[in-house]
């Protein structure tokens, strides 16, 4: 492929993780909001459990920037992490 071509697939891929990400989040809610209507009782996670969670996850994700992740992602992650 030639250049032009190579950046035109990696940034339609991009568009195209962002996409998904958009249809997942709303199906994620769709099906929750339906549980909750069937007497499902779903539990949030507090800040101070997200917090614990990250915390133990850190030895991870310090090493992600050398698993090969494709661009962008280890920053995204840390920046989840608030590092």
């Amino acid at each position: 492929l030639t250049p032009e071509q190579q950046e035109a697939l990696i940034e339609t891929g991009k568009e195209a993780g962002v996409y998904n990400n958009q249809v997942q989040a709303e199906a994620d809610e769709y099906y929750k909001n339906l549980m909750i209507e069937e007497g499902v009782t779903v539990v949030e996670p507090t800040e101070e459990v997200l917090e614990g969670f990250r915390e133990k996850a850190k030895a991870f994700y310090d090493e992600g920037a050398t698993f090969g992740w494709s661009d962008g992602l280890y920053e995204t992650v840390c920046a989840a992490m608030g590092k």
